[in-house]
């Protein structure tokens, strides 16, 4: 991406060549790990990664409705999975997660012009809102290990995701 951009925090993408710099990066990256490049999403910290992961995982899989994670865990996922038991729509990327959920497609999808394929705003998944999701907080020792009996568990038929940090 070169000198002409920088993080939001550093800098705000003023430029038209922003959207055309990220659609760029985003087939680069794709052409990378083998993805297509509406697949591919970026965010800005760890928080919107996290909670984008776990809420694109429960809206592929909506009948499961369990998470597994640790005591712990980052405290996006924390915060994100204790609003999920109150049936509250967590706060989370600003990232379109209809599309990050989907299941990947087999076949190559008609060329976007570019600057055309950035994840538009989400602003709230109607999907996670609904109550019902269950959550297993495991325990960790005195070394911050986790046993992985207890995790093995843990694991249920409606475990949608597991998210654990280390």
């Amino acid at each position: 991406m070169g000198q002409s951009v920088g993080p939001n925090s550093v800098r705000p993408w003023t430029s038209a060549a922003g959207p055309y710099i990220v659609s760029t990066a985003r087939e680069q990256v794709a052409e990378l790990i083998g993805a297509f490049p509406r697949d591919v999403i970026f965010t800005s910290c760890a928080t919107e990664s996290n909670n984008t992961a776990i809420a694109a995982a429960l809206k592929s899989n909506p009948a499961k409705r369990h998470i597994v994670t640790s005591q712990v865990e980052h405290s996006s996922v924390l915060n994100f999975c204790k609003a999920l038991e109150r049936g509250v729509t967590p706060p989370f990327a600003a990232v379109d997660v209809a599309r990050a959920s989907r299941p990947l497609s087999r076949e190559r999808p008609a060329p976007a012009a570019r600057g055309q394929d950035a994840p538009a705003t989400a602003g709230g998944t109607p999907a996670l809102r609904e109550q019902g999701y269950r959550v297993t907080y495991l325990p960790v020792d005195r070394e911050d290990l986790l046993n992985l009996a207890d995790l093995e568990a843990a694991i249920m038929g409606d475990t949608a995701v597991v998210s654990l940090m280390r």
